[in-house]
């Protein structure tokens, strides 16, 4: 679980560097991007989070059936 956690991180990191990248580039045109690019990413955070306290739960249930 550690090292996946890792992995997405450096992903973040990269998503984020090359956002800066856009914004420098191109900078009307690299606002209206990032500004997609946070929605989705929140999308994708909150996707996320929804299925770890999904997958918590299952565990719990599981723990609870004999």
């Amino acid at each position: 679980m550690g090292r996946r956690k890792q992995r997405c991180k450096q992903h973040w990191t990269m998503l984020v560097e090359w956002g800066v990248l856009i914004v420098l580039r191109y900078s009307k045109v690299g606002v209206v991007i990032v500004q997609l690019l946070c929605r989705i990413m929140l999308l994708l955070l909150s996707i996320v989070t929804i299925r770890s306290i999904l997958d918590q739960q299952a565990v719990t249930l599981e723990e609870l059936l004999p």
